[in-house]
């Protein structure tokens, strides 16, 4: 299984454990925990200039384009 994280998120804001608000994510209790306990592996990419990334001449979630995002994750998966 492959996550996409929404507009300005990354994968472990959207897919783990938040235990208190401002705190480390965690796998323990989270979807992609129950996923992979009913036989599903998961992974994820993050988007660039998204979350953690980089972002485009300082800006945070700027891309020129929508299919830069779809050509990342179709890359990731193809690798």
């Amino acid at each position: 299984m492959v996550l996409c994280h929404g507009h300005g998120a990354y994968i472990p804001f959207e897919w783990c454990n938040p235990v208190m608000v401002g705190r480390p994510k965690h796998y323990e209790g989270s979807w992609v925990q129950r996923w992979n306990q009913e036989g599903y592996s998961v992974c994820g990419v993050d988007y660039q200039s998204h979350g953690r990334s980089e972002g485009v001449d300082g800006l945070r979630c700027h891309i020129e384009s929508f299919q830069e995002l779809v050509d990342d994750v179709l890359d990731f998966v193809q690798v």
